[in-house]
């Protein structure tokens, strides 16, 4: 039975089709979620406040939304990026998706453009229209209680 009733709603197995008769239009992945955000690599010795991430992942699109305190740090000669992202990106020849800076405390990588890292779960920063693969340790600080929020979007694999 693809369709059943449950206390709490309609169960569909299989998906739903929207405006054709074909796989192109089929919708069938759906997924609300919650994942533990954090600093992959740019900083040692961290001590976290709230680490917090949310996502939605309908088919292979993923919109995630993620914030973090950090209490204490210090930064390292690594390239700071932030994961791990709730499923692996796609590698596509053109861009799996971007993070949008959307709040932050003190001078967080100002002005800064992010990049979703290819097969994998992190996301980093670039310079400009500059290829990910250059991208650079920018500056976080060793000050205490920074916050750092991002919204975004990626494909999967």
């Amino acid at each position: 039975m693809k369709l059943a009733t449950i206390d709490t709603g309609v169960n569909i197995t299989g998906g739903i089709r929207l405006g054709g008769n074909n796989a192109a239009n089929e919708m069938d992945d759906y997924e609300e979620g919650t994942w533990t955000f954090e600093v992959a690599s740019g900083l040692s010795s961290i001590t976290y406040g709230t680490r917090a991430g949310y996502y939605i992942k309908i088919g292979n699109m993923v919109m995630v939304t993620c914030e973090m305190i950090t209490v204490s740090c210090n930064e390292t000669s690594d390239w700071l990026k932030y994961g791990t992202l709730p499923f692996t990106a796609s590698n596509r020849n053109i861009s799996q998706g971007a993070m949008y800076k959307t709040k932050q405390s003190g001078n967080i990588d100002a002005n800064a453009t992010y990049q979703i890292e290819a097969n994998g779960t992190k996301f980093f920063v670039i310079n400009g229209a500059g290829d990910a693969v250059n991208g650079n340790n920018t500056s976080f600080g060793d000050q205490n209680n920074r916050l750092v929020s991002f919204t975004g979007v990626y494909t999967t694999v």
